[in-house]
């Protein structure tokens, strides 16, 4: 038994000072903390949850941890890393889901993590762990049931159940079956104890899942929490559906397949339901047919706490029957079909409903249990139904949350497992002094709830009673149809918005023309948005010298006023800066909204700002009249619109800045070479040079690029990838021009550069090595993935020129030596090496002894027939490999002379194949490469300038 003692301040959201349970003292509280991470290293992801989580927690050790994450992470090393940032001795207990839910934000599909971190005083916490799901999961619930009865409480215990959902042991993948669980074990549970808890998967792919049982990782368990004394969990259900239909007898099944409805095949009575109009065949039904089985009254009004729902997971067309997630649907049960709620706000109803029932006591800490189905992308719906959940209980008290497979709660006072339902799990403290007493078991599965209802009513009631219900779903699918009607109205309202404004930025982008002023664009634009938006007045306003602001266009005003309004002035609230926009409604009354309504003779408008440095200009639109729902307020929608023509008219407004500019330069432009070139040259000015200027250099070549760059451009879009090369090229920009050197190409990922010394090539080699770690710090930070990248550096004779035709001119190296620097640069995947150079490039500097050496390999690249001896430049590796590197290179030179097959490689990967080798003729103890078994270090020509030898 965990026993807390450890004390510790209020959490934050928890109860006001004068709200507590009789009896306890505002600095002797439970508490909850919680933290969440998002971080593909698993180490880090868990370590930041746990410090996040102990941002604002109490002194002492908690006593344990809730732990729950996605898949993608691997569960020792999260574990480790947990158990590594808390206290010596914290058990950690949780396991996987498909994504994590907190306060503020939720996430699922990728590597989030979530913990909950608990201290608990006056209360205590017994775990227990079953296992063996994979062989008896009945059995698995008899042996959490016998020993969660040989233990005592302090008065009723809440418990929470997590279990593994995914069963991939054998030879094919079924689920573990909550149903199988509960029946005839926990099911004998006495009526007063909640019992909640989930399912876990991991991911919608249901891959293996597994669960962290205090201080290890297993798979095919069941833990239970039992929380009891000073701390008690209310159930708070939250399906998301509601009865659709009449009911209907289910008159044949097998196992969990629903054979049979009303006595005709089930999918024959679900197509029949359905109707034709709605478009779904059997194909469809699998996650979206649902069915509910009513635990109370059949004939009150709905009551979520005693419906369960039943997904179905696929059909077996060839029985017509139906295929659900449980085998808990038996013969006489009567379901009805039940319609998902698009309508969240019974979410907030809920619960509310249930802190005003235990009021003034507030929970201090809060666990919602979410099915994965109704997260936003898988359930198509617009809107992510947790967030309600978090604006509920907004500074109310930690919340965490988790996508699971399975729901299980309390529905008619028996446990059940429930499908397309949130359980959010209330923790709550309470007072407690009776003596420690064991759980009473019923010598059966407890039943559910009577119906309450009168036994001896005559048959006359039953039908009224019948046909009233019936009558009350009538209204009610009535309503349900409006709200349907309505929502669908919205959605349509907001693809016409949306409609409205690509319309506007597609006629803008077809016909403005940067070579008119700013102003002529402005009234262009202000047109295109009365003629293609519900918009009666437009008008841009900009910025004087004096601060004061004028319309320099307008649109949907009389020439008069046109007039009357350039001779005013008019002040730019702050307030549109700092928010983005403005919004005029018939609600809104603030002094800057006035000014501008009686400025502009608009009663009603949306302001965005157009960026058009140095003045300040706003683009304003408005209507004359506020009515629903012809003339709708301006809401979110439009904001969105609005603010995209205004950012456009802001890129228009800075390409007319530069156009005049752009003119000036053009032929320069086109000309372009880099200034360091001009030196070369013996150039001064741009204008001055010409085709056929050159000059013959000894020169070091650098050549670096960022490995697996294609599949790391895989991940990201054009406009990530462009950014991802920028952030890179912005690195080797500097540490070239530090060494005196000078950047000669951009090759996509990969840079050439050029120095007139081989030293300044490899000291520029080291210090980029070296620069690539500060920006894989910086970029860790930012939560983003580290560069990896392989740098040569050659020296050689080089023809530096000006090559092309008149109208087009580029800087080019013509040499033997730069198409060597390429090939080589190609080895440093090969021999997993940041850095290779030559012998023939130390051979020329004066203190080659300052760098780390070591010989790697006697080489003949593709294009060439002499080899070349390539050596590797330890310097820039970070401290841990230079040293271990350093401490071997005598071993492995050693090892490399007397090998027979040549100097010894370690391939990076354990399949790396490499090709034999052959002594080389009359000279002993030297060997090369088979012709044809070398590795091509060389690019595919269809990347520019790679193909062609020595032309760069």
């Amino acid at each position: 038994m965990l026993a807390a003692g450890q004390e510790g301040g209020a959490p934050a959201g928890g109860l006001p000072e004068g709200m507590l349970p009789k009896g306890v003292a505002p600095e002797h509280r439970s508490n909850v903390t919680v933290g969440v991470a998002n971080n593909p290293d698993a180490a880090r992801a868990g370590r930041l949850a746990v410090e996040a989580a102990r941002a604002n927690a109490p002194e002492g050790a908690p006593v344990c941890a809730l732990l729950f994450s996605t898949s993608r992470h691997d569960p020792k090393e999260l574990l480790a890393s947990v158990r590594a940032a808390l206290p010596e001795g914290v058990p950690v207990y949780g396991g996987y889901a498909v994504g994590i839910i907190d306060a503020e934000t939720l996430g699922y599909d990728g590597f989030q993590v979530g913990v909950a971190l608990f201290w608990l005083v006056g209360a205590e916490l017994e775990v227990i762990v079953g296992r063996g799901l994979n062989v008896d999961e009945a059995g698995v619930g008899r042996e959490l049931i016998q020993q969660l009865s040989s233990r005592s409480f302090r008065g009723t215990p809440s418990l929470l159940l997590l279990y593994d959902s995914v069963n991939r042991t054998g030879n094919h993948f079924q689920f573990n079956m909550a149903t199988s669980i509960i029946e005839g074990s926990l099911s004998r549970l006495p009526d007063e104890v909640t019992l909640v808890g989930a399912g876990l998967v991991g991911d919608m792919q249901c891959r293996s899942t597994h669960q962290w049982t205090g201080e290890a990782v297993e798979d095919q368990t069941a833990l239970l929490l039992a929380f009891s004394g000073g701390v008690e969990i209310e159930q708070v259900v939250l399906h998301g559906c509601r009865p659709a239909s009449a009911y209907h007898e289910i008159t044949r099944t097998d196992g969990n397949v629903v054979l049979e409805i009303d006595r005709r095949p089930a999918l024959e009575v679900i197509a029949e339901l359905l109707g034709s109009q709605s478009g779904r065949t059997w194909r469809d039904y699998a996650f979206f047919v649902t069915l509910g089985v009513n635990k109370g009254d059949k004939f009150a009004a709905f009551d979520p706490e005693v419906y369960a729902n039943r997904m179905c997971s696929g059909v077996d067309q060839e029985r017509g029957g139906l295929v659900m997630f449980e085998p808990d649907l038996r013969e006489g049960d009567q379901v009805q079909l039940m319609l998902r709620d698009v309508d969240y706000s019974y979410i907030g109803d809920s619960i509310r409903a249930n802190l005003e029932r235990n009021a003034p006591r507030r929970p201090i800490f809060a666990l919602y249990i979410d099915c994965a189905g109704r997260a936003s992308a898988y359930s198509h719906l617009d809107q992510e139904e947790a967030t309600f959940v978090q604006a509920a209980l907004k500074d109310i008290c930690p919340l965490l949350g988790f996508y699971s497979g399975v729901e299980l709660a309390r529905v008619a006072g028996r446990p059940q497992a429930l499908d397309w339902t949130g359980v959010l799990c209330l923790f709550y403290e309470r007072e407690v002094s009776s003596e420690p007493t064991s759980l009473v078991l019923s010598a059966g599965p407890s039943q559910p709830r009577p119906l309450e209802r009168l036994a001896a009513q005559p048959q006359i009631d039953d039908l009224q009673a019948e046909l009233a219900y019936y009558r009350h779903k009538l209204d009610l699918a009535a309503g349900e149809q409006v709200r349907f009607d309505a929502h669908t109205s919205a959605m349509r309202q907001r693809m016409r918005q949306r409609e409205e404004g690509f319309r506007v930025l597609a006629n803008l982008r077809r016909t403005i023309d940067v070579k008119r002023s700013r102003h002529e664009i402005f009234r262009d634009a202000l047109g295109m948005v009365l003629a293609n938006t519900g918009i009666d007045r437009a008008v841009v306003v900009e910025s004087e010298p004096d601060g004061e602001a004028r319309v320099v266009a307008a649109a949907g005003y009389s020439e008069e006023e046109v007039v009357a309004m350039a001779g005013s002035r008019i002040a730019i609230p702050a307030e549109l800066e700092q928010a983005g926009f403005l919004i005029a409604n018939k609600r809104d009354k603030l002094a800057p909204l006035e000014a501008l309504r009686a400025n502009l003779g608009l009663p009603f408008f949306l302001a965005a700002p157009i960026d058009a440095a140095p003045r300040r200009t706003a683009l304003v639109v408005g209507r004359h009249r506020e009515m629903k729902p012809f003339y709708p307020p301006f809401d979110e929608n439009d904001v969105a619109n609005f603010q995209a023509i205004a950012n456009f008219l802001s890129s228009v407004v800075d390409n007319v800045q530069l156009f005049g500019d752009t003119e000036a330069m053009a032929a320069s432009f086109r000309r372009f070479v880099p200034e360091a070139f001009l030196t070369i040259l013996n150039r001064t000015d741009f204008k001055n040079i010409a085709l056929g200027d050159q000059q013959a250099r000894h020169m070091a070549v650098l050549v670096t690029d960022i490995r697996s760059f294609s599949t790391l451009s895989e991940r990201m879009t054009p406009d990530e990838v462009f950014g991802f090369v920028n952030e890179f090229l912005a690195e080797v920009g500097p540490v070239v021009r530090d060494h005196k050197g000078f950047v000669n190409k951009y090759i996509g990922d990969a840079v050439m550069a050029l120095f007139e010394e081989n030293g300044h090539g490899l000291d520029a080699a080291v210090a980029l090595v070296r620069q690539i770690e500060v920006l894989n710090d910086r970029r860790r930070l930012q939560k983003k993935f580290p560069i990896q990248i392989g740098a040569a550096v050659h020296g050689g004779d080089l023809m530096l020129g000006m090559i092309g035709e008149a109208e087009r001119l580029e800087a080019g190296v013509l040499a033997d030596a730069v198409n060597l620097c390429f090939r080589i640069e190609g080895l440093t995947k090969v021999y997993g090496a940041q850095i290779l150079t030559t012998d023939a490039t130390l051979a020329k500097l004066p203190d080659a002894g300052k760098y780390n050496v070591r010989p790697i390999d006697l080489v003949t690249v593709k294009g060439r027939r002499n080899h070349v001896t390539v050596l590797e430049i330890l310097d820039g590796l970070p401290a841990d490999r230079l040293e271990a590197k350093l401490e071997t290179r005598e071993l492995y030179m050693r090892a490399s002379r007397a090998s027979s097959s040549g100097p010894m490689r370690r391939p990076r990967e354990p399949s790396a194949k490499w090709p034999s080798a052959t002594p080389t003729t009359g000279r002993p103890g030297r060997w090369r490469r088979r012709p044809g078994n070398w590795p091509k270090a060389t690019r595919s020509s269809t990347e520019p300038g790679r193909g062609r030898a020595g032309l760069y």
